[in-house]
């Protein structure tokens, strides 16, 4: 949640006009300005975040890490699946059914402790409400990646089919390209692969945490793709690691942009054909179930797995 008043006592009067022309571009649905200018304001901040942050870059991996992983795959539903909707439920049975070979563990509120140290400041800044369930998880991904290595699958994806064998031959893996088009990140912050002291996990891990110390409050909502954005310009060794993870594009988004559509015909295409990862939503209007007595594609997704 955007604090105005919070916003601008800790990030200053220059900082917080620019957030706010973003909301007022946004409230005028002007999208190719909208889009244009967030463009620039995601390469001012990464700008400004590694002015005060780069004394936390460690170039080398964490040494009491070995670079291999434990694994796991990590879906996390803060408040438990059995409260979790509907698409929620069906995208974590997936993840369970595609990665048979691999430790699934769906953590939640209750249960996180178990599998990552996450630092006090951070688990302070939960309990007083400084920091969303979200941006909380931005962090959880990451200490889980540093302490186990292993995958990050947000518990909004849908899976259909395994995640390529090649993902495993990589320190750092995400789907370099799907962002192309608009944000014009290398990753996905959903979905990651890490191997235990990988250079850029540990390095998000670092940030993260002397950011949470020093601010309880988010300078904008994808400051952490921010951060890895001034790795990225100012890290050679990241910047390497990153463009070798070989190039998608936006299918993973075509599962949840044709949903609407029967389930008959050449639309079966975006289930039998699909990307194996596929970003889905929980919510604003969803699209009906069944219509004229047919399953939907999003109906289908949900009858797949008995939902």
């Amino acid at each position: 949640m955007f604090n105005p008043s919070k916003h601008l006592r800790q990030f200053g009067i220059g900082v917080f006009l620019i957030a706010a022309f973003s909301r007022v571009l946004s409230a005028l649905h002007l999208r190719k300005f909208f889009c244009a200018y967030t463009n620039w304001k995601h390469k001012y901040l990464s700008n400004w975040l590694w002015k005060r942050f780069a004394y936390t870059v460690k170039y080398d991996k964490d040494t009491k890490h070995e670079v291999e992983d434990d694994g796991y795959v990590f879906v996390f539903w803060y408040q438990g699946v059995q409260s979790a909707p509907p698409v929620v439920k069906a995208c974590i049975a997936s993840v369970k059914k595609w990665c048979v070979n691999r430790k699934v563990v769906v953590l939640d509120k209750g249960n996180f402790r178990e599998y990552a140290n996450m630092p006090d400041c951070v688990l302070e800044r939960l309990r007083n409400g400084e920091i969303s369930i979200i941006h909380f998880s931005d962090f959880l991904r990451i200490t889980l990646l540093r302490e186990h290595g292993g995958f990050w699958i947000d518990a909004t994806n849908f899976l259909l089919k395994p995640i390529p064998e090649y993902a495993l031959s990589y320190s750092f893996y995400s789907l370099n390209g799907a962002y192309d088009r608009d944000l014009g990140f290398k990753w996905t912050s959903w979905f990651l692969y890490a191997k235990k002291g990988d250079v850029i996990i540990n390095n998000m891990y670092h940030f993260l945490e002397e950011y949470w110390k020093k601010y309880n409050t988010i300078l904008t909502y994808v400051f952490w793709d921010c951060w890895l954005t001034a790795l990225y310009n100012h890290v050679p060794k990241i910047k390497e690691m990153i463009d070798s993870i070989p190039k998608t594009d936006n299918s993973c988004f075509k599962l949840n942009e044709n949903w609407h559509l029967l389930a008959e015909g050449d639309n079966l295409k975006y289930i039998e054909d699909g990307f194996f990862i596929n970003k889905l939503t929980y919510k604003g209007n969803l699209p009906e179930r069944i219509v004229d007595g047919k399953l939907t594609i999003y109906g289908k997704i949900l009858s797949m797995y008995n939902i």
